[in-house]
Protein backbone atom coordinates (compact mmCIF):
# COMPACT_ATOMS: atom_id res chain seq x y z
CA UNK A 1 0.00 0.00 0.00
CA UNK A 2 2.82 2.40 0.89
CA UNK A 3 4.66 1.57 -2.34
CA UNK A 4 1.56 2.22 -4.42
CA UNK A 5 1.03 5.54 -2.67
CA UNK A 6 4.66 6.48 -3.28
CA UNK A 7 4.40 5.64 -6.95
CA UNK A 8 1.20 7.66 -7.27
CA UNK A 9 2.82 10.71 -5.67
CA UNK A 10 5.88 10.43 -7.86
CA UNK A 11 3.77 10.16 -10.99
CA UNK A 12 1.64 13.13 -9.98
CA UNK A 13 4.70 15.24 -9.30
CA UNK A 14 6.25 14.30 -12.62
CA UNK A 15 2.98 15.24 -14.31
CA UNK A 16 2.97 18.68 -12.69
CA UNK A 17 6.60 19.25 -13.62
CA UNK A 18 5.84 18.29 -17.21
CA UNK A 19 2.94 20.73 -17.32
CA UNK A 20 5.05 23.54 -15.87
CA UNK A 21 7.86 22.89 -18.33
CA UNK A 22 5.37 22.76 -21.19
CA UNK A 23 3.69 26.04 -20.17
CA UNK A 24 7.06 27.66 -19.63
CA UNK A 25 8.21 26.66 -23.10
CA UNK A 26 4.99 27.94 -24.75
CA UNK A 27 5.15 31.23 -22.85
CA UNK A 28 8.74 31.69 -23.98
CA UNK A 29 7.64 31.50 -27.61
CA UNK A 30 5.21 34.44 -27.24
CA UNK A 31 6.83 37.66 -28.41
CA UNK A 32 4.11 40.01 -27.12
CA UNK A 33 0.73 40.08 -25.32
CA UNK A 34 -1.57 37.96 -27.48
CA UNK A 35 -4.66 39.02 -25.51
CA UNK A 36 -4.48 42.65 -26.71
CA UNK A 37 -5.11 44.17 -30.15
CA UNK A 38 -1.95 44.98 -32.06
CA UNK A 39 -2.79 48.68 -32.00
CA UNK A 40 -2.79 48.70 -28.21
CA UNK A 41 0.43 46.73 -28.01
CA UNK A 42 2.07 49.21 -30.39
CA UNK A 43 0.78 52.18 -28.39
CA UNK A 44 2.04 50.67 -25.13
CA UNK A 45 5.44 49.99 -26.67
CA UNK A 46 5.59 53.65 -27.71
CA UNK A 47 4.58 54.74 -24.20
CA UNK A 48 7.30 52.59 -22.67
CA UNK A 49 9.85 54.53 -24.73
CA UNK A 50 8.42 58.06 -24.76
CA UNK A 51 6.21 58.61 -21.71
CA UNK A 52 7.83 59.20 -18.28
CA UNK A 53 7.30 56.44 -15.73
CA UNK A 54 5.93 58.93 -13.19
CA UNK A 55 3.21 60.15 -15.59
CA UNK A 56 -0.41 59.44 -14.62
CA UNK A 57 -2.56 57.89 -17.37
CA UNK A 58 -6.37 57.93 -17.51
CA UNK A 59 -7.98 54.87 -19.12
CA UNK A 60 -10.66 52.30 -18.40
CA UNK A 61 -10.25 49.69 -15.67
CA UNK A 62 -9.17 46.83 -18.02
CA UNK A 63 -6.58 48.99 -19.77
CA UNK A 64 -5.35 50.35 -16.45
CA UNK A 65 -4.56 46.83 -15.30
CA UNK A 66 -1.88 46.27 -17.94
CA UNK A 67 -0.43 49.77 -18.51
CA UNK A 68 1.84 49.54 -15.41
CA UNK A 69 2.97 46.05 -16.42
CA UNK A 70 3.60 46.71 -20.11
CA UNK A 71 4.62 50.37 -20.34
CA UNK A 72 5.42 51.28 -16.73
CA UNK A 73 3.29 54.37 -16.01
CA UNK A 74 0.98 55.08 -13.09
CA UNK A 75 -2.76 54.79 -13.77
CA UNK A 76 -5.91 56.56 -12.64
CA UNK A 77 -7.66 53.23 -12.16
CA UNK A 78 -6.26 49.71 -12.20
CA UNK A 79 -5.81 46.82 -9.77
CA UNK A 80 -8.94 46.95 -7.59
CA UNK A 81 -7.09 46.32 -4.31
CA UNK A 82 -4.68 49.18 -5.08
CA UNK A 83 -7.18 51.76 -6.39
CA UNK A 84 -8.68 54.17 -3.89
CA UNK A 85 -12.46 54.62 -4.26
CA UNK A 86 -12.65 52.14 -7.14
CA UNK A 87 -16.39 52.60 -7.72
CA UNK A 88 -16.10 56.38 -7.74
CA UNK A 89 -13.23 56.28 -10.23
CA UNK A 90 -15.09 53.87 -12.48
CA UNK A 91 -17.99 56.33 -12.54
CA UNK A 92 -15.58 59.17 -13.36
CA UNK A 93 -14.07 57.19 -16.24
CA UNK A 94 -17.52 56.42 -17.67
CA UNK A 95 -18.48 60.07 -17.41
CA UNK A 96 -15.26 61.18 -19.09
CA UNK A 97 -15.64 58.95 -22.15
CA UNK A 98 -19.39 59.36 -22.59
CA UNK A 99 -20.91 62.37 -24.38
CA UNK A 100 -23.01 63.44 -21.38
CA UNK A 101 -20.21 65.27 -19.56
CA UNK A 102 -19.20 68.81 -20.46
CA UNK A 103 -15.59 69.60 -21.37
CA UNK A 104 -15.43 71.65 -18.18
CA UNK A 105 -16.24 68.54 -16.13
CA UNK A 106 -13.62 66.55 -18.00
CA UNK A 107 -10.95 69.21 -17.45
CA UNK A 108 -11.80 69.48 -13.76
CA UNK A 109 -11.37 65.71 -13.36
CA UNK A 110 -7.97 65.76 -15.09
CA UNK A 111 -6.83 68.74 -13.04
CA UNK A 112 -8.07 67.34 -9.72
CA UNK A 113 -6.06 64.14 -10.06
CA UNK A 114 -3.12 65.56 -12.04
CA UNK A 115 -3.64 63.34 -15.09
CA UNK A 116 -0.87 63.69 -17.69
CA UNK A 117 -2.08 61.41 -20.51
CA UNK A 118 -5.33 59.85 -21.69
CA UNK A 119 -5.30 56.43 -23.35
CA UNK A 120 -8.09 55.90 -25.88
CA UNK A 121 -8.27 52.38 -27.25
CA UNK A 122 -10.98 49.78 -27.98
CA UNK A 123 -11.96 49.44 -24.31
CA UNK A 124 -12.40 53.19 -23.96
CA UNK A 125 -14.39 53.36 -27.21
CA UNK A 126 -16.77 50.74 -25.84
CA UNK A 127 -17.49 52.94 -22.81
CA UNK A 128 -18.56 55.99 -24.81
CA UNK A 129 -18.45 57.82 -28.09
CA UNK A 130 -16.81 61.06 -26.94
CA UNK A 131 -14.25 62.06 -29.60
CA UNK A 132 -11.04 62.91 -27.75
CA UNK A 133 -9.27 63.93 -30.95
CA UNK A 134 -11.58 66.95 -31.19
CA UNK A 135 -11.24 68.06 -27.58
CA UNK A 136 -9.81 71.63 -27.60
CA UNK A 137 -7.83 71.00 -24.41
CA UNK A 138 -6.13 67.78 -25.56
CA UNK A 139 -3.38 67.12 -28.07
CA UNK A 140 -2.90 63.72 -29.76
CA UNK A 141 0.71 62.62 -29.29
CA UNK A 142 0.55 59.11 -30.73
CA UNK A 143 -1.97 57.21 -32.82
CA UNK A 144 -1.99 53.69 -34.21
CA UNK A 145 -4.55 52.15 -36.58
CA UNK A 146 -7.55 53.43 -38.48
CA UNK A 147 -10.68 55.22 -37.37
CA UNK A 148 -12.45 52.08 -36.16
CA UNK A 149 -9.40 50.47 -34.59
CA UNK A 150 -7.41 53.10 -32.80
CA UNK A 151 -5.16 53.40 -29.80
CA UNK A 152 -4.77 57.09 -29.10
CA UNK A 153 -2.62 58.72 -26.44
CA UNK A 154 -3.35 62.38 -25.80
CA UNK A 155 -2.07 65.10 -23.54
CA UNK A 156 -2.58 68.83 -23.05
CA UNK A 157 -2.31 71.25 -25.93
CA UNK A 158 0.88 73.37 -25.59
CA UNK A 159 0.29 76.29 -23.21
CA UNK A 160 -3.05 74.88 -22.12
CA UNK A 161 -4.21 74.20 -18.60
CA UNK A 162 -6.81 71.90 -17.06
CA UNK A 163 -9.56 74.30 -16.16
CA UNK A 164 -11.76 75.60 -18.96
CA UNK A 165 -12.31 79.34 -18.83
CA UNK A 166 -10.13 79.92 -15.76
CA UNK A 167 -7.22 82.27 -16.45
CA UNK A 168 -4.73 81.46 -13.70
CA UNK A 169 -3.78 78.04 -12.34
CA UNK A 170 -0.69 76.35 -10.99
CA UNK A 171 1.81 75.81 -13.76
CA UNK A 172 0.46 78.15 -16.42
CA UNK A 173 3.57 79.34 -18.33
CA UNK A 174 2.33 82.83 -19.18
CA UNK A 175 2.12 86.20 -17.44
CA UNK A 176 -1.62 85.67 -16.97
CA UNK A 177 -0.88 83.13 -14.25
CA UNK A 178 1.13 85.70 -12.27
CA UNK A 179 -1.38 88.51 -12.79
CA UNK A 180 -2.89 88.37 -9.30
CA UNK A 181 -3.29 90.91 -6.48
CA UNK A 182 -0.35 91.51 -4.15
CA UNK A 183 -1.39 92.81 -0.73
CA UNK A 184 0.87 94.44 1.87
CA UNK A 185 -0.65 95.27 5.23
CA UNK A 186 0.94 96.78 8.29
CA UNK A 187 3.06 99.64 9.56
CA UNK A 188 5.19 101.31 6.91
CA UNK A 189 2.85 100.71 3.97
CA UNK A 190 0.71 103.36 2.30
CA UNK A 191 -3.03 103.00 2.03
CA UNK A 192 -4.47 102.57 -1.44
CA UNK A 193 -4.17 100.55 -4.63
CA UNK A 194 -1.28 100.81 -7.06
CA UNK A 195 -1.56 99.84 -10.70
CA UNK A 196 2.16 99.65 -11.42
CA UNK A 197 3.34 96.12 -12.18
CA UNK A 198 5.04 94.18 -9.39
CA UNK A 199 6.86 90.86 -9.74
CA UNK A 200 7.47 88.15 -7.17
CA UNK A 201 11.18 89.05 -7.10
CA UNK A 202 10.24 92.56 -5.87
CA UNK A 203 8.88 91.32 -2.55
CA UNK A 204 12.22 90.59 -0.82
CA UNK A 205 13.87 93.96 -1.71
CA UNK A 206 10.72 95.78 -0.58
CA UNK A 207 10.59 94.06 2.80
CA UNK A 208 14.34 94.56 3.26
CA UNK A 209 13.89 98.29 2.62
CA UNK A 210 11.05 98.41 5.13
CA UNK A 211 13.20 96.72 7.78
CA UNK A 212 16.23 98.89 7.04
CA UNK A 213 18.33 95.99 5.78
CA UNK A 214 20.93 96.14 3.03
CA UNK A 215 21.56 93.26 0.68
CA UNK A 216 25.04 91.69 0.89
CA UNK A 217 25.04 91.16 -2.88
CA UNK A 218 23.03 92.22 -5.90
CA UNK A 219 19.49 90.88 -5.99
CA UNK A 220 16.81 90.57 -8.62
CA UNK A 221 13.78 92.79 -8.38
CA UNK A 222 13.19 96.35 -7.25
CA UNK A 223 11.88 98.11 -4.17
CA UNK A 224 8.17 98.81 -4.53
CA UNK A 225 8.65 102.32 -3.23
CA UNK A 226 5.24 103.45 -4.45
CA UNK A 227 3.58 101.48 -1.67
CA UNK A 228 5.99 102.44 1.15
CA UNK A 229 5.55 105.35 3.55
CA UNK A 230 8.39 107.92 3.26
CA UNK A 231 11.04 107.45 5.94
Amino acid sequence: MRAATGVTIVLCCLGSVSLLLSYGYEAGQVMGPTYLPRTEVAALEWMSREVPREALVLSTYPTGNYIPRLSGQRVFIGEDKLTEDLNGREADVEGFFRPGWSDQERMELLHRFGVDYVFYGPEEQRVGAYDLSRAPFLQPVHQVGGVQDVALVVTLQPWSIWGGSLIAMDGQPTDDDAHVPLIFWGKGFKRGAFAKRADAVDIAPTLAQLLGLNALSSVDGRVLSECLEPR
